[in-house]
């Protein structure tokens, strides 16, 4: 294609990666229709030669044109505080720099252009411009701050982020000599049966599980996202394809534990009606939640609670007083994404009439993004509706921060171990209430590989990284801010896309394999932005980096204080051989397997391949054939390491004795967990999935309505748990083991 050079610069320059190496080492070059495609979604012009040479021409210019980035990024390790800027020669000397600091103080300077340092020069428009390193002040208050430099009276703004260099780390966990190996357990939250709960696990179950794990020496318990999803579509119930990342999905809520629950007539004649009662009953013996009859009955049950809140408003119960006072100060604090959440829930709910409400793009002109006049009209006339959306988020938010509140008063080292998902839906409010900070018409996905061949498309909403920039962040501000709140630690899943993302176009609608590209971000403000959130919250963030992972990203993770990711089957040389226990890196969470993994005995069993093929995601025979051999030799390395590890004395065990035989199968699942247990990790997960032996999957990546993906329930009620013998069995190990390493670190 002529012009082709052109191109080239331009996708460059904006972040388009040229090419990908993906896991087998082939290479991808980026075909030219996808980088036209891409540039077309960030809102670039690029569909002519023209085009294409104006915009390279004012992206090569604009760093000089505008003087300062929009977003300034300073680390305490690296100070003096100093900034570029780039300034057009002129007769001053020197330009003047005010700082306003977030909170409030104001600060004031000068840099003379003779003694300040030059970087680079450039002539623009038939201007000459020089590049300077300014230094600013000896050090700056970690922070959000703004600042202001001004050269012959013409002023430009920056957001200045003064960041540490690394995230919070507990005392004991900091560096190599770490003698602290913790353990928990991950669990679904709404995977959790008790005979109170109403189908679905709640923040009181959530409770009820520290106490539980406190007492078997546990110090973290990893969640699911419990971000808000789709109130009109509960059936929409993928965690990680929530509708907003800020707020919490209120079917979390334990319903009776409102205090307003027990002071409601019409509440309490509802939930004990015989139609509510039997259908609650139904809820909980299901073995997949029924979402669609969880949100109804807690719909019902918390709008009438609602009516009885209002209805306290007047009262004199010094209680009543305070919850009130205390919702006000919850809606100006999230103002306005609260509003904006709330009004997105109450306008799908209107135009789904009953239904679920379909993307925006059918929805009417007027009401397809937060900012316009039909949206604000609608907000008015449905102010109380709203309202209601409102009370719910701050009851989830209350009794996440009471279950938050009470892992700290037990000492958990970690407590709570909360999940922000990579992306959010394409369709959700955070897209709605902030469509230029998206790019449409692409999918955030992974490219084709041997266990997903025709790729993955995971139908979030892609971030723009030029209008993140322009933004000065604001938005992956408040987003680390939300998910640490209540948060010992953070998983950030998919954590490369801290450093650049897979975009899967919609060339061609439907094609069997995702094809695409790696789009760039800023890593080191983002990496900035987590360690300010990560420090004041005290909160450790640990990186999902089980995907493609670029050259060198690791060491960069290490040096931000990310804790890594280490699962059993990754774990292997070139040779297929696992590391020995004493390879794992310290500065790292191990586990056997994650929610997108198979269970210990449907690894062994084949399960999850035979699930895959059932739902059509090998494309061939010969693919599922392969991809048995592999794990049959995989498990015949797996064993070998457990004998070396002085685990295992007997033969390879086969996938038919495993499926017959319950004690070996029990065998299997406490051996690897030893194994896994006796690794340097620092920290150690458990699935209750492996615990209790369960083979079929949690989620099956790259299907929807194929499988019945985040349903299913644990076979055990909470009260079941603790005693029975499964639990007893793994958990004994796993604490013999970690004993085991403190004892040998510290001697």
């Amino acid at each position: 294609m002529a012009n082709s050079t052109v191109l080239d610069d331009l996708a460059e320059i904006v972040g388009i990666a040229s090419e990908y190496t993906d896991k087998s080492g082939q290479v991808h070059i980026t075909p030219e229709e996808t980088k036209l495609f891409f540039l077309k979604a960030m809102g670039i012009p690029a569909a002519t030669p023209k085009e294409r040479e104006t915009s390279l021409k004012r992206f090569k210019e604009m760093p000089w044109k505008r003087r300062i980035a929009p977003t300034t990024v300073v680390l305490t390790d690296e100070f003096p505080a100093s900034c570029e800027i780039s300034l057009p020669d002129g007769k001053e000397k020197s330009a003047s720099w005010h700082i306003v600091l977030e909170n409030g103080e104001e600060l004031n300077g000068s840099v003379d252009l003779k003694k300040a340092q030059k970087i680079d020069t450039a002539t623009v428009n038939g201007v000459n411009y020089s590049k300077y390193k300014a230094v600013l002040m000896p050090e700056l208050p970690v922070g959000y701050h703004k600042l202001t430099v001004t050269y012959e009276s013409v002023p430009c703004s920056s957001s200045l982020l003064v960041a540490p260099p690394k995230g919070y780390t507990p005392e004991g966990m900091s560096s190599f000599k770490s003698i602290d190996r913790i353990w928990g357990v991950p669990v679904q939250l709404y995977a959790l049966r008790s005979e109170r709960n109403w189908g679905i696990g709640d923040f009181t179950d959530l409770s009820s599980l520290l106490d539980i794990l406190k007492r078997q020496g546990a110090d973290i318990i990893g969640l699911n996202p419990l971000n808000a999803l789709f109130h009109d579509n509960p059936g929409e119930a993928s965690p990680y394809r929530p509708s907003s990342r800020l707020y919490l999905n209120p079917l979390y809520i334990d319903v009776e534990a409102v205090p307003e629950f027990s002071k409601s007539a019409k509440a309490q004649e509802l939930v004990h009606s015989f139609e509510f009662q039997m259908r609650l009953q139904n809820a909980r013996k299901t073995k997949l939640v029924d979402y669609q009859c969880v949100s109804d009955l807690k719909t019902r049950a918390l709008g009438a609670v609602y009516e009885t809140f209002k209805e306290l408003y007047d009262s004199q119960d010094e209680n009543d007083c305070r919850r009130h006072e205390d919702f006000e100060v919850f809606k100006r604090e999230h103002t306005p994404s609260l509003d904006e959440l709330c009004t997105f829930e109450a306008l799908r709910e209107k135009i789904g009439n009953g239904f679920p409400a379909p993307g925006q793009k059918d929805w009417p002109e007027g009401y397809r993004r937060a900012d316009t006049p039909e949206v604000r009209v609608f907000a008015m006339e449905n102010e109380d509706r709203i309202n209601f959306f409102k009370f719910i988020h701050w009851i989830a938010d209350r009794q996440l921060a009471a279950v938050y509140e009470k892992s700290k008063a037990l000492k958990f080292k970690i407590g709570l171990y909360q999940d922000q998902a990579v992306g959010v839906a394409s369709d959700g409010a955070e897209p709605w209430a902030h469509p230029s900070s998206f790019v449409k018409g692409v999918d955030i996905g992974a490219p084709p590989d041997q266990m997903r061949p025709r790729g993955q498309r995971w139908g979030f909403a892609t971030p723009n990284p030029l209008s993140l920039n322009e933004d000065s962040y604001m938005h992956y501000r408040d987003l680390m801010r939300f998910n640490m709140k209540y948060a010992g630690a953070l998983r950030i899943d998919h954590v490369m896309g801290l450093y650049r993302l897979f975009w899967a176009p919609e060339l061609n609608g439907g094609e069997k394999v995702v094809n695409g590209a790696y789009i760039r971000y800023s890593m080191r403000t983002l990496l900035a932005i987590i360690a300010i959130e990560s420090q004041r919250a005290k909160c450790i963030v640990i990186g999902e980096d089980l995907g493609t992972v670029p050259k060198g990203f690791r060491g960069k993770m290490y040096q931000a204080r990310l804790f890594s990711t280490k699962v059993l089957h990754r774990q292997r040389d070139r040779n297929g051989a696992f590391f020995p226990t004493t390879k794992y890196f310290p500065f790292s969470l191990a586990q056997v397997s994650t929610h997108d993994q198979p269970s210990i005995p449907a690894y062994w069993t084949f399960y999850d391949l035979d699930t895959f093929k059932r739902c059509n995601l090998f494309l061939s025979k010969e693919q599922y054939e392969k991809a048995c051999e592999e794990r049959l030799n995989i498990c015949k390395k797996m064993i070998e390491s457990f004998k070396s590890e002085g685990l295992w004395a007997d033969d390879v065990p086969s996938r038919i004795d495993i499926m017959k035989d319950p004690r070996l199968r029990r065998r299997l699942i406490t051996t690897t967990n030893r194994f896994i247990a006796r690794t340097k990790s620092s920290i150690f997960l458990v699935r209750f999935e492996d615990i209790f032996g369960q083979t079929e999957m949690i989620n099956v990546p790259g299907t929807t309505n194929e499988y019945p993906n985040w349903r299913l329930k644990l076979p055990l009620n909470i009260t079941e748990m603790e005693n029975s013998p499964e639990m007893q069995e793994v958990l004994t190990a796993i604490r013999e083991e970690r004993n085991a390493v403190k004892q040998s670190k510290a001697s």
